[in-house]
């Protein structure tokens, strides 16, 4: 028997209705997740040589990066797994995700080096403008 919010069971208990719920997980079109799969095989490829040199240099089982790589139903790796993916291994994620741009990220080493050598430039420059230079015989 419907009531105003819900309705009665068949034991006399009351119920409301569920809300409505929304789309939920959005599944991935297969074209989409191909091309995700065709870029992912050619990084690891580039990058490590195989599917199992990749496996076992980044920790994942191996039936879960197969399931990224099949070739029927390939299946795209959550957000977590991208983030970890990106961060571990400089790929970019336009590139995976959409194919836009370069493959690899900016290495956060020659980042590091140029700052490095822009600083060393910096300290040898006002060191030669105060006079703090090494001094012989001192």
């Amino acid at each position: 028997m419907p009531t105003k919010r819900g309705y009665v069971t068949k034991r006399g208990r009351k119920r409301r209705y569920r809300a409505a719920r929304g789309p939920g997980r959005r599944s991935i079109p297969d074209a989409d997740a191909k091309a995700i799969r065709d870029r992912l095989i050619g990084f690891i490829r580039d990058r490590y040589g195989s599917v199992y040199e990749f496996t076992a240099t980044f920790g994942h089982a191996d039936s879960t990066v197969q399931g990224w790589v099949s070739k029927t139903k390939p299946r795209v790796p959550d957000a977590a797994t991208l983030l970890a993916l990106a961060r571990d291994t400089g790929l970019s994620l336009d590139w995976l995700i959409l194919g836009e741009g370069a493959a690899e990220l900016r290495s956060t080493s020659a980042s590091i080096g140029a700052f490095a050598n822009e600083l060393r430039r910096t300290l040898v420059a006002e060191l030669v403008a105060h006079g703090g230079g090494a001094r012989a015989g001192g």
